[in-house]
């Protein structure tokens, strides 16, 4: 599993849910969670 990163909070202001989607779609359902704990 890859795991994404970003670079400061900023990138949790973008987590809206049409950009969750786009993310998630990438990625295998397992990832989903990794991806969005990672985040914040």
């Amino acid at each position: 599993m890859k795991k994404i990163t970003y670079k400061g909070k900023r990138v949790c202001m973008l987590m809206d849910f049409s950009f969750r989607k786009l993310i998630n779609n990438r990625l295998k359902k397992g990832e989903e969670l990794l991806w969005q704990t990672e985040l914040c």
